[in-house]
């Protein structure tokens, strides 16, 4: 499986994504998210999604739920991730998978 996506840390200790984040990538990205917080102990994290070049359905929808749950706060959103937003159904957050 392809990582599509890269993850670098910031000064500040903002996230910075890069790439895309498609249904391939998205169980390595939560682990890979998930890692992050229990190594950090912090409850939340800046996610900047400036360089973030695409992402799809599941994708928008695993960002979407780490920012639901209170353990992102997303900034930077290009317009393309942003239409993908609008086009997701942030009930299926609280869903249990098919």
């Amino acid at each position: 499986m392809a990582k599509g996506y890269q993850l670098s840390r910031e000064k500040d200790g903002t996230i910075r994504l890069s790439g895309q984040i498609s249904l391939p990538q998205v169980p390595l990205f939560l682990k890979e998210m998930e890692r992050i917080f229990r190594e950090e102990n912090q409850a939340s994290f800046k996610i900047d999604l400036t360089d973030l070049e695409g992402v799809d359905s599941a994708g928008a929808l695993a960002l979407a739920q780490l920012e639901e749950t209170g353990k992102a706060i997303l900034k930077g959103m290009t317009e393309e991730v942003r239409r993908v937003f609008e086009l997701i159904d942030r009930d299926t957050i609280h869903q249990p998978p098919l």
